[in-house]
């Protein structure tokens, strides 16, 4: 009941724009706030993060696949190839993939932009593991 309360809450007061406020303009602006120098370019893996480009002075983009493309219904998005990979944006900021394709091409012309991704989430899934075993004790 209690969960279910939480969600009604939640879904009065944001709807579905929760993401997007959480992961912009309040997860997303503070990681962007204490940055020391100004990227060339961010890559995010979560299509909610893309709420945080107007609020930036830097290029930000979506490392797409079907999956958070397909659960992002109702935008549009523009898209580029590098590599094997698909890099998107919504369509005001299609001036963002330029830049990327500049940036990649000279700083990283190979890179699996993937990977530091998998690394993350195996960062976050063995400490999440090991929350589950001290509250278990």
């Amino acid at each position: 009941y209690r969960r279910q309360r939480q969600m009604c809450i939640r879904d009065s007061l944001y709807g579905p724009t929760l993401g997007e406020y959480l992961c912009g303009e309040q997860i997303g602006m503070a990681l962007s706030e204490a940055l020391k120098h100004q990227p060339t370019l961010l890559l995010a893996d979560i299509p909610e993060t893309l709420s945080l480009r107007p609020l930036i002075e830097f290029p930000l983009l979506l490392l797409a696949s079907e999956e958070n493309l397909a659960g992002s219904c109702g935008q549009n998005f523009v898209q580029m190839a590098h590599n094997d990979q698909t890099l998107a944006t919504r369509e005001e900021y299609a001036a963002d993939l330029r830049v990327a394709e500049s940036a990649l091409q000279t700083l990283a012309p190979g890179l699996d932009l993937r990977e530091p991704f998998g690394r993350i989430r195996e960062a976050i899934a063995e400490a999440q593991g090991g929350m589950r075993k001290s509250t278990a004790a």
